[in-house]
């Protein structure tokens, strides 16, 4: 078993199953559908605990569901690995709930190498030495979360890139009124916003070797 195995949320009204993937918008996704069933930003409960809460089910069990098309979205791979060092590591050495020295332990804490004062090359190389098997689902690979016998499954494949649009033309859900939540910038404003500016070919190539599946299976360009 991954640590990055495919996690789903039915939702019946909706006749969908969301695989859900850490940095690829699944907290305003998650918030839009947990507002539709009474949660709401005063609970003190994030949507992830909402839907924790409410049981997640594995790729095999979706063929439970007869009818039901099931979604994810996608992200490219370099963008999502600095959303990660964006907002999971802080260079003033913060501490707090799950933070260590600024580095958040929850997410990092079987990584050694990772700390506060790493530029983002530095980052990439500490994080392209850890095996896919037990990579945290904040960085590990995209397809192996959406994948069934090594096969990406879901019915529809959402661009984050297209957020928005995708999402109103593929499934009929309008997200455009929705409050972007848990977004890189407002945890490190300090950071470069875009990862090009921050990121050298070498920097770049270990990303594509490691993160190869994703680039093929998703169809991101690998030209620095």
């Amino acid at each position: 078993m991954k640590l990055a195995d495919p996690r789903g949320i039915v939702l019946p009204e909706w006749k969908l199953i969301y695989y859900f993937i850490p940095k690829n918008a699944s907290s305003t996704i998650k918030g839009y559908f947990a507002k539709q069933y009474g949660w709401n930003e005063g609970t003190g409960q994030t949507p992830h605990h909402f839907f924790h809460g409410r049981g997640l089910i594995t790729a095999k069990q979706r063929r439970q569901y007869d009818g039901f098309r099931t979604f994810a979205v996608v992200r490219h791979p370099v963008d999502r690995l600095y959303s990660c060092y964006k907002s999971k590591i802080f260079p003033d050495g913060r501490g707090g709930k799950r933070l260590r020295d600024g580095v958040n332990a929850y997410v990092f804490g079987r990584v050694p190498g990772v700390k506060k004062n790493l530029t983002f090359s530095e980052f990439v190389e500490v994080i392209t030495k850890v095996p896919h098997q037990i990579a945290d689902r904040h960085f590990a690979e995209q397809s192996m979360q959406i994948e069934d016998k090594g096969h990406i499954f879901p019915d529809v494949i959402v661009r984050f890139e297209r957020l928005q649009a995708d999402l109103m033309e593929k499934l009929g859900i309008d997200i455009s009124g929705e409050p972007k939540r848990n977004q890189s910038e407002a945890h490190n404003p300090e950071r470069v916003k875009d990862w090009r500016k921050v990121t050298d070919e070498t920097t770049f190539r270990r990303c594509v070797e490691y993160y190869q599946r994703d680039f093929e299976n998703f169809g991101y360009e690998t030209d620095f």
